[in-house]
């Protein structure tokens, strides 16, 4: 178990190149850090998780249903510079919950989803893209969804979300956003071209 109190604890490969995988089925091998859901379900903060780094350029995927219950304060944060984000299964947060790539793109697979009710959850790749699937599955469930983009918000498909608040912010490509919350959605946001 690892307890922080209130400081951020912070989990990364010691190689910038190395893959990370989260959830369950994650495990670590030659150019991978595996953390299964077990290993989060062991950690214990009201200062946030952060999982990857600024200069991960390995890229970060949900393998498997994955929770970090136990951090209870701060943010969980999935961040990477140039590696791809990739959102294959459920990703569960207790608190705000924000996937960041510098250069890389936030996917998601037909069973790919950030769940944090009642909570912001923050999309952003700052000079990539964010895609939906094609498959009929939330892929937000959230209080608010802060998301930016340069090439694209579901471009190709929706982004398929249940909030009551959408920000967004996009360059190049379509902006496609789907909501079935009950009593609809407040939207802001700007994009450059279509």
């Amino acid at each position: 178990a690892l307890t922080s109190g209130s400081a951020l604890v912070t989990l990364k490969p010691t190689t910038n190149a190395t893959a990370i995988q989260v959830g369950t089925g994650a495990t670590d091998a030659a150019g991978v850090l595996g953390l299964d859901n077990t290993e989060l379900a062991a950690i214990t903060s009201t200062g946030g998780l952060t999982i990857g780094s600024a200069t991960n350029t390995g890229g970060i995927t949900v393998v498997g249903a994955a929770s970090a219950a136990g951090v209870t304060g701060g943010t969980l944060t999935l961040q990477s510079n140039s590696g791809n984000i990739a959102v294959n299964d459920t990703l569960t947060g207790a608190v705000n919950t924000t996937l960041t790539t510098a250069s890389g793109n936030i996917t998601f697979d037909p069973n790919g989803a950030v769940s944090a009710a009642g909570k912001t959850v923050t999309l952003t790749a700052t000079a990539g893209n964010i895609e939906g699937d094609a498959a009929a599955f939330t892929n937000v469930t959230a209080s608010t969804l802060n998301a930016t983009g340069s090439s694209g918000i579901g471009n190709i498909n929706a982004i398929e979300t249940v909030v009551s608040t959408l920000a967004f912010a996009n360059t190049t490509n379509k902006v496609q956003v789907t909501n079935t919350l009950a009593g609809g959605v407040t939207v802001s946001g700007t994009t450059t071209t279509n």
